[in-house]
């Protein structure tokens, strides 16, 4: 994988890492029962254009998870396919799905692989 193309996966999940985290502090600001450090790492899947954001309490994911959903939003000027839930392990995971054809194929061109992030607050 090109330095290029590691430093665009890179600025992905932080862009995404910094509208989570905010979020979640911002939910916290208003009074909810959230945890502001839940979100245990981000990983991005090139094959598919799908940032997964794993949170370790259910609670808070799911509040982000809603939350998530009105700002990812056509709306607001950001296209996704489909934001979806799953627990696996007592892992509470946010599937947000790009799903952008043009990126999916540049990754497979670039010969992209699946980069991840963890939070150094753990």
């Amino acid at each position: 994988m090109k330095d290029e193309t590691k430093k665009r996966l890179e600025t992905l999940l932080v862009q995404v890492k910094g509208v989570c985290e905010s979020t979640l502090q911002n939910l916290f600001t208003l009074g909810k029962e959230v945890n502001t450090k839940s979100i245990i790492s981000y990983t991005y899947s090139p094959q598919t254009d799908i940032v997964y954001v794993y949170c370790k309490d259910s609670i808070s994911g799911n509040l982000l998870y809603r939350e998530l959903q009105k700002i990812f939003s056509s709306e607001n000027g950001i296209d996704t396919k489909s934001i979806k839930t799953d627990v696996v392990n007592n892992m509470f995971i946010i599937e947000i799905e790009f799903g952008d054809k043009n990126m999916i194929a540049l990754n497979l061109k670039e010969n992209a692989e699946t980069k991840s992030i963890d939070n150094r607050y753990l």
